[in-house]
């Protein structure tokens, strides 16, 4: 099985996210390389239901990936939350993944604590991605501005 790695801290940033965004669905990029995220940046969710639907702000994408490819990172994935539910990829997730091979980690917040799921879609494929969160050091951190 495929694995995402990210840090506790990275998981905290996309947790506090998902919690200042509810009611509404929150969401981001995972930013790095190869399975591994060094960065999360929030992205403002742009959609005319934004409770149970998410639309990625192309403004700020536009702002964004320039920058993470002048940085030799580029986007492992995307996040967003289920503020109401789990987090199970959806036929709409499906239907609306644009970008083939990267992850799509999503947070439920219907149960206490939240919790995180993955996966990543390949040739229309949905695949399960095992979630590893790690520690790093402040040296193996990279940042983008924000």
């Amino acid at each position: 099985m495929d694995s995402v790695w990210l840090t506790e801290t990275e998981a905290q940033i996309i947790m506090q996210h998902a919690l200042a965004a509810t009611p509404e669905e929150c969401c981001g990029l995972l930013v790095g390389y190869d399975q591994t995220v060094q960065r999360v940046i929030a992205i403002q969710n742009v959609s005319a239901h934004p409770k149970t639907h998410y639309l990625m702000d192309q403004g700020e994408l536009a702002r964004y990936l320039p920058e993470i490819n002048g940085q030799g990172l580029d986007v492992v994935g995307f996040y967003h939350s289920h503020p109401n539910g789990h987090p199970v990829f959806s036929e709409t997730d499906r239907r609306e993944s644009l970008w083939d091979n990267r992850i799509h980690l999503i947070i439920g917040l219907k149960r206490n604590p939240p919790h995180f799921a993955a996966w990543k879609t390949s040739k229309g494929q949905v695949i399960p991605v095992a979630i590893q969160i790690q520690k790093r050091t402040t040296t193996q951190h990279r940042t983008l501005s924000k």
